[in-house]
């Protein structure tokens, strides 16, 4: 599930449509074809959250690694005090190592971002080069009405699997599971009025908290939760906004983990 956020201390995946390289190429000498750089970097194909490259080594290549960021995730790490490396020295250490002419696809990637696409090369004698190719994401999404539909399926004692599902209208959406007496609590700070309005309030309230909420995602979000409390009331909600930076109606499902609720509840743990 996602990621996607990659940070260097976790993974590196993300995704493109537009691209611009630096493959070095030696200028040509005496009317001869100018000399390839040791690795050819070609963007094969782009979506919103993937992106497809294809690795071609040239005369003198010996092996490479690639990896794939954000410049603003990696540029704090060249030569900070913590890492201590150049750019070279950072993409072979965490990124994959090839022999051979590959292909591969990054996932997981946010839409309409800007990547950097870096290969360390090395020759015979050892030698670093680098090349790097700027791709930038495409928008996810159309310009109707973001839905996003919520299940919530195998529920255990301590469990279940909730998953939220976006429409093809759907460029970022956020969801978020809690215990059912929160709800219960701003439902009941708002009593007083009449019930429809306390109703919409509260579901206001739940709303600008979940738009709030740091995680976004780009497709289908499935998670088995396996830390929960028995017999407790919890909920699942879900929105998500179109291209146009539109949110769209909240979608919320309740459900109920099995056996009796503990004296003592633990608190939620977290996914991430």
């Amino acid at each position: 599930m996602r990621i996607t956020v990659i940070s260097l201390l976790c993974a590196f995946a993300m995704s493109g449509c537009k691209s611009s390289s630096s493959n070095p190429v030696e200028p040509s000498v005496d009317g001869l074809e100018p000399k390839k750089g040791l690795v050819t970097i070609k963007v094969d194909n782009v979506t919103p959250t993937t992106i497809t490259c294809s690795f071609e080594m040239n005369e003198g290549c010996v092996e490479y690694y690639i990896l794939a960021s954000k410049p603003e995730d990696i540029e704090p790490w060249i030569g900070s005090p913590f890492a201590g490396a150049t750019i070279e020295e950072t993409v072979e250490a965490w990124g994959i190592k090839y022999e051979a002419n590959a292909t591969y696809t990054w996932k997981e990637m946010v839409p309409n971002s800007l990547y950097v696409i870096y290969v360390t090369a090395k020759d015979t004698s050892g030698l670093s080069v680098l090349y790097t190719d700027t791709v930038t994401t495409s928008v996810g999404g159309g310009h109707g009405v973001s839905v996003v539909t919520v299940t919530v399926t195998d529920i255990t004692g301590v469990g279940a699997t909730t998953t939220a599902t976006p429409n093809d209208q759907t460029m970022m959406f956020k969801d978020l599971v809690f215990e059912k007496g929160l709800y219960d609590n701003i439902h009941a700070y708002y009593e007083g009025i009449d019930a429809q309005t306390a109703d919409q309030m509260t579901s206001d309230s739940l709303f600008r908290m979940l738009k709030e909420y740091v995680y976004e995602y780009y497709e289908e979000d499935k998670w088995v939760w396996e830390n929960l409390n028995s017999g407790t009331d919890y909920m699942f909600m879900a929105a998500g906004m179109n291209a146009d930076s539109i949110w769209g109606e909240m979608a919320m499902t309740s459900f109920k983990t099995l056996g009796d609720a503990p004296s003592h509840k633990k608190a939620l743990v977290r996914r991430r």
